[in-house]
């Protein structure tokens, strides 16, 4: 009798072993892909062969889509992430072994609205120029310091004061909800001439 149970025990975990892959890690899984404008089926292919991750989609959504990746050995998330940032598709893992792929939903923005004062006094400073690095937004703050920058894409974002005869000042942000507000206090650094 306990041979038999032993011997059922042995098939299951053999079925199940043999059926599956070991779960695979997103920071650990190392994959290598060297594509340059080729199909995106392509490349689920590649990452299949050494993974074993199956790709759930429709054929329509990656009918037209191509995608260029010099990747080597790097992690299974690095590899998702330079397949699919310029793409309009984004991809969620069901399980250890499954993705799905899905049409992109529009960026999510949101409004960042704060002060500019000064660190000496908590007064606000008139007319400071504020904007996000390396974007298109900018603004200048009103007479009370108070500024608005509409439609900022969520994520992490450097926000840049300058002030007339200073010196520019930095501050990270991360924006995660609808509204985000700020207060920054500026320190006053005089540009000196040269």
């Amino acid at each position: 009798m306990i041979r038999k149970f032993a011997t059922v025990i042995f098939l299951i975990w053999s079925f199940t072993t043999a059926t599956f892959p070991q779960a695979l890690s997103l920071d650990k899984t190392q994959v290598t892909l060297k594509l340059k404008n080729r199909p995106l089926r392509e490349a689920i292919s590649q990452i299949y062969k050494q993974t074993q991750i199956q790709f759930v989609y429709k054929d329509a959504l990656i009918a037209n889509e191509t995608v260029t990746c010099d990747c080597e050995n790097v992690t299974l998330r690095t590899a998702l992430y330079e397949l699919f940032k310029n793409i309009d598709v984004n991809y969620q893992f069901v399980n250890d072994h499954q993705i799905v792929l899905v049409k992109a939903r529009p960026a999510q923005t949101t409004k960042i609205k704060g002060f500019v004062l000064n660190t000496e006094n908590d007064e606000p400073l008139p007319f400071a120029h504020v904007f996000l690095n390396g974007t298109k937004f900018g603004t200048r703050a009103n007479d009370e310091g108070y500024f608005e920058l509409e439609n900022v894409p969520l994520g992490s974002h450097t926000i840049q004061v300058d002030y007339l005869g200073t010196k520019s000042q930095k501050l990270p942000i991360l924006t995660r909800s609808n509204v985000d507000l700020v207060k920054i206090h500026w320190k006053w650094t005089l540009v000196e001439d040269n």
